[in-house]
């Protein structure tokens, strides 16, 4: 799990050496990067599946997929989620994600060639 802590300041001053902080109070943050990633290959000869996209119902993030297929959205909401990739010549595809926090979320898809291909 990645995490990252921040501290704040209530006094509006910096904690840095030389500056009155005695009014200070400070808390700490604790950041989660919950990530989505996917490798997408075809189904029919589990060929990688190069310049898809895909979104997700929780994020206005995208993701486009690389040469070996593979894509993550990075930064998300954690929870339950829809995402769809589309590719040229590839029935979109549509799929339920419950996405835990702090957690790097990875799915392999495998997608169908549409008719028209």
């Amino acid at each position: 799990m990645q995490e990252q802590n921040y501290k704040l300041n209530f006094a509006g001053q910096n904690n840095y050496a030389g500056l009155d902080t005695h009014l200070e109070h400070i808390i700490s943050v604790h950041v989660h990067h919950t990530i989505l990633s996917l490798n997408i290959k075809s189904k029919a000869n589990n060929s990688f599946v190069s310049n898809a996209t895909s979104t997700l119902s929780t994020s206005e993030k995208t993701g486009i997929s690389d040469d070996n297929g593979f894509m993550s959205i990075k930064q998300i909401r954690k929870g339950v989620a829809i995402f769809i990739i589309k590719a040229n010549g590839i029935n979109d595809y549509t799929g339920n994600v419950n996405l835990v926090c702090g957690h790097d979320n990875h799915f392999d898809i495998q997608i169908q060639k549409n008719s028209k291909s």
